[in-house]
């Protein structure tokens, strides 16, 4: 099993041939020294695909969501054209001696980490998946190799332009936290019916500008209404939930008062 070197520098081909003699092992060809022809054939092959392929993975890498820079001594071991070995964790485990809160022995099963191994050959053919495979703890080279750590760093970007602050808001609600913003308008209402509250937000110009087209108007429910029998109609069903606190036909009526 190929186990992690403090001596030795893993470039992108350094598992090749370790994983070529390990695919004809499985193919029951014991004992068969690995034709120089498999290794050429399978370094074209990967040559032609770190120069077309790869780098377009590397600058997807860079933007978000995913924001990881990963170096040129950094790439994957590669063993076939988009199937690279990564690495991971070698487990072992074993049983410690412990004691109680009562001074009594006993013993506890623990999983300790002694090193790290290559992954069998896994695909690597966008961005998603390799940046899916190091967020679960995997690397592209085991811890000390490279450095690898500063491939998982965020690459530098300008700093976010800041949203603009909420213009409608409800401060009546000090037991729930405060102050309650709201994006629009229809968030707000919305807020106001659930707290059977009275909007006392000023509208936007376009709510307003849109309630003249109508005869009547209910700014609770930011609805219009061409008839008296329809508002009429609209405040019974809102009375059933909203009581008293809904507009009568009267308040809802947009003819200019005399």
């Amino acid at each position: 099993m190929t186990t992690a070197s403090e001596a030795t520098t893993y470039t992108w081909d350094a598992l090749l041939i370790p994983y070529l003699e390990e695919q004809q092992r499985r193919h029951r060809r014991n004992g068969e020294p690995l034709a120089e022809r498999v290794v050429l054939d399978a370094r074209k092959a990967i040559e032609w695909w770190r120069t077309h392929e790869w780098p377009s993975i590397k600058r997807d890498l860079a933007q978000p969501p995913f924001r990881l820079n990963i170096a040129d001594h950094e790439e994957p071991c590669w063993v076939g054209p988009g199937t690279a070995c990564l690495w991971q964790q070698r487990w072992k485990q074993g049983v410690v001696s412990k004691m109680d809160d009562q001074r009594r022995p006993y013993r506890e099963i623990v999983n300790e980490v002694v090193g790290w191994e290559p992954t069998t050959g896994i695909s690597i053919t966008t961005a998603s998946q390799l940046a899916g495979y190091l967020r679960n703890g995997l690397r592209l080279r085991p811890p000390g190799h490279y450095a690898l750590e500063a491939a998982l760093q965020p690459a530098p970007t300008a700093p976010p332009t800041p949203p603009p602050p909420n213009p409608y808001f409800c401060g009546r609600h000090p037991e729930k936290g405060g102050l309650f913003t709201f994006p629009n308008w229809e968030g707000y209402l919305a807020h106001c019916r659930h707290h059977r509250e009275v909007p006392d937000q000023q509208p936007p110009r376009e709510v307003v500008e849109r309630a003249r087209k109508y005869p009547y108007f209910c700014f609770i429910h930011n609805v219009g209404f061409d008839s008296l029998r329809g508002a009429e109609q609209h405040v019974r069903e809102g009375r059933r939930s909203l009581g008293a606190l809904h507009p009568t036909t009267e308040q809802m009526s947009m003819k200019e008062q005399p």
